[in-house]
């Protein structure tokens, strides 16, 4: 899921019900809101018809994640509003108080190179 917004019913039910999930953290809120965009647009990426930033995408899986899910892929990271580290480490902290996703494999894509292969079994 990407260019999502805001986590509307469809993508909360979705995420309710999957083993995997593919999903935008798109900027960090301090990054984005020091960064050199203009107004407009640094509205526009952080409205609801713009991106997750890291800790709207931590927060889904935090509240709606599935016991189930195994893997997420933080995906669509901005170049110039977020760095891997920060997405990676927001995602953790935030979703840390879930002891049933301690197992939860987390990995970061890029725009850069091929993302890891991942093996999936249900």
């Amino acid at each position: 899921m990407t260019d999502a917004g805001y986590a509307c019913d469809n993508v909360i039910e979705a995420v309710r019900d999957a083993h995997i999930v593919f999903l935008e953290s798109n900027y960090d809120e301090a990054m984005l809101e020091e960064g050199f965009y203009p107004p407009f647009l640094k509205r526009r990426i952080a409205g609801n018809s713009g991106h997750l930033s890291n800790s709207h995408a931590a927060s889904l899986i935090l509240e709606h994640g599935s016991p189930e899910l195994k893997h997420i892929f933080l995906s669509h990271l901005s170049e110039n509003n977020n760095a891997p580290d920060i997405a990676m480490s927001t995602f953790q902290s935030v979703i840390e108080s879930r002891k049933d996703l301690k197992n939860l494999n987390t990995l970061l894509t890029s725009r850069y190179e091929v993302s890891p292969l991942v093996r999936i079994t249900v």
